[in-house]
């Protein structure tokens, strides 16, 4: 799958994650960075609690391999958790959104004996932190329940 493909797949995970959280919050407003992609995928004023900012995650790998696979670096260049200015990172893992507060999720990836550092495409050129997702759900929770 290329890139476009996985862009696409990305943007309907947060369309997705955008109709539950007005669904289920109260939500007075939302809004998508035009640029600076790198910053956040979503600002949301909740009722009562202001603004939260959001980088949402699809990850494909997991439902094979039960790990949670961190992306840091495209192309030789920090990217991904490294650069996010977001609160919060949420991973749409299978059919379910898990929410991390980003400086644990960080300080979990540092303090972890049990990830892997590993390279991904066919040229090397994104780097992932892989972690079991036991360590992953220490840290997350789970943004609804069906």
């Amino acid at each position: 799958m290329g890139w476009k493909e996985s862009y696409e797949l990305g943007r309907q995970a947060e369309l997705e994650f955008l109709a539950k959280l007005v669904l289920l919050w109260k939500v007075l407003e939302f809004r998508q960075p035009e640029w600076k992609f790198e910053d956040y995928d979503m600002e949301v004023k909740f009722k009562g609690c202001g603004e939260k900012f959001f980088e949402i995650k699809l990850d494909r790998l997991w439902i094979n391999s039960h790990k949670v696979w961190i992306e840091y670096e495209k192309k030789w260049k920090p990217t991904g958790i490294c650069v996010t200015k977001a609160d919060y990172v949420v991973y749409k893992l299978g059919e379910d959104f898990w929410c991390a507060n980003r400086s644990k999720l960080i300080n979990l990836i540092l303090n972890s004996t049990n990830k892997i550092d590993c390279q991904w495409w066919d040229d090397g050129t994104v780097k992932l932190w892989v972690i079991p997702e036991e360590e992953f759900y220490s840290i997350a929770h789970k943004v609804w329940k069906d």
